[in-house]
C-alpha cells in the first residue's frame, strides 16, 4: 500500500492496521545472487518457535539471514512472549504504526499481543546485511506483507526493516528493531 492509498484511509481504517510490524514467513529473495547465497550457504534451520540463535564462530551473511528466519517462524507460533525471548533485556522495538516506542519485555509483549492478532505475512523484497564484528549484525531491507485488517480482510502494504543483533550471554538477541511503511517516490 502506498503512503498515498494509507492517507486515504479513515482514521478508524488506519486505527485498526496499528499495531503493525515487521512480517513473517519469509519467502526467498529475489534477483541477486548475494541474497540467494544467504538463503542457501551455512544456513540455521529452525522450525516455528525454537530459539535457534545460538551458532558458534563469526557471523556470516547467511546466519544472520536465519537469524531472521527464526524471528519470522517464531511470530507464526502467535505467542508474544516467545517473540519477547528473541530481543534483548534493553532491546528497543519501534514498531511500525505504533506510536510508542518499546523498550522493556513487558511493553514487547503488549505490543505483540495485538499485532499476532493480524495474523501477518511476510515477503522479504530485498535484504541487506552487515557484519560489524564479532559480536553483531545488521540486517535491513524491504519486505511487503500482508495482515487481517479490522474487517477481517487480508490487505498488502509495502514497508522497510532493520534489525541490530548481538550476541550477548552466547545467543544473538534483537537488540534494535525499527519498521515504517515505505515512503510515497522513488
Amino acid at each position: 500500500m502506498s503512503s498515498t492509498k494509507w492517507a486515504k484511509l479513515s482514521p478508524a481504517r488506519r486505527a485498526g492496521l496499528a499495531g503493525l510490524t515487521v512480517l513473517l514467513t519469509l519467502t526467498p529473495l529475489a534477483g541477486t545472487a548475494a541474497s540467494a547465497e544467504a538463503r542457501t550457504r551455512g544456513t540455521v534451520h529452525a522450525a516455528p518457535g525454537s530459539h535457534a540463535t545460538e551458532f558458534a564462530g563469526r557471523p556470516t551473511r547467511a546466519r544472520v539471514a536465519a537469524l531472521l528466519d527464526t524471528w519470522a517462524a517464531t511470530l507464526l507460533t502467535r505467542d508474544p512472549a516467545r517473540v519477547a525471548d528473541l530481543y534483548a533485556p534493553k532491546g528497543v522495538l519501534l514498531p511500525t504504526l505504533s506510536a510508542q516506542v518499546r523498550t522493556d519485555r513487558a511493553g514487547m509483549i503488549d505490543y505483540f499481543t495485538g499485532f499476532l492478532a493480524k495474523e501477518p505475512r511476510a515477503t522479504v523484497k530485498q535484504s541487506i546485511i552487515e557484519i560489524l564484528g564479532d559480536r553483531s549484525a545488521v540486517n535491513s531491507g524491504t519486505y511487503e506483507f500482508s495482515l487481517k485488517n479490522a474487517e477481517g480482510v487480508m490487505e498488502t502494504v509495502q514497508a522497510r526493516y532493520t534489525f541490530v543483533y548481538e550476541r550477548i550471554a552466547g545467543k544473538w538477541l534483537i537488540v534494535s528493531h525499527h519498521s515504517s511503511l515505505m515512503p510515497a517516490g522513488d
